[in-house]
């Protein structure tokens, strides 16, 4: 069977498709609400990007519980509380991950997308497991790095922490081409990220104003 191609390739990051927050009151200075990554969306991006390149996303561990967790709608925080995409459109992407893991769709020279991409690409994007919630404008933020922050707060588990320092680290060692990592070994650590059902909220307490700085960050 002859594999359908469609571009395949991540683009610049997608809209969220969580709820919106409300502002909060910081060191009695008020600050908006915001969806922070902790393995930067770059990063995930050119995974993605290398993998349909290598022809390596076929067999990709860690598509088949994306599909499963979009599936059976384990994603508590996606699409809540309006529940915004139809059956229907959820079934286009069960159904995409599905042909992309069985080889019977891949990337190619074509421009045209597949049914069900442009959800597909908000989940993976915006994976529960690899997000946290935190005031916009931090001092703090790590930009193209993983963010530590995340695991200085209340909400933090050593567990979560292992689980995404090692995926960001296998996924660094696959995009830089080390001849002892393979893709297999980024994926099957991102397969533990996935799924993660739930991000991680907001709490107070973990965050304050530093005088002299120009935002919120996590105390300590």
């Amino acid at each position: 069977m002859v594999a359908e191609e469609y571009n395949l390739k991540l683009d610049d990051r997608p809209s969220h498709p969580f709820r919106g927050l409300e502002p909060v009151t910081i060191s009695g200075r008020p600050s908006g609400l915001t969806y922070h990554h902790i393995v930067p969306y770059s990063k995930l991006r050119d995974f993605w990007n290398k993998l349909v390149e290598n022809g390596d996303i076929k067999r990709c561990k860690f598509l088949p519980p994306l599909r499963d967790m979009i599936s059976e709608k384990t994603y508590v925080n996606i699409l809540s509380p309006d529940g915004r995409r139809s059956d229907a459109e959820m079934q286009a992407v069960k159904d995409l991950v599905s042909d992309i893991y069985m080889g019977r769709v891949s990337h190619g020279s074509s421009r045209l997308r597949p049914e069900g991409w442009d959800n597909l690409v908000g989940i993976y994007a915006w994976l529960p497991g690899n997000l946290f919630v935190g005031p916009t404008d931090r001092c703090d933020d790590p930009k193209d790095k993983i963010d530590d922050a995340a695991f200085r707060t209340k909400g933090a588990r050593q567990v979560r922490r292992r689980i995404l320092s090692e995926s960001y680290e296998e996924i660094l060692a696959y995009l830089k081409g080390t001849t002892a990592r393979k893709s297999k070994f980024a994926s099957e650590a991102l397969y533990k990220v996935v799924r993660y059902p739930k991000l991680q909220d907001f709490d107070l307490r973990d965050w304050t104003w530093i005088d002299g700085e120009k935002g919120p960050q996590v105390k300590g």
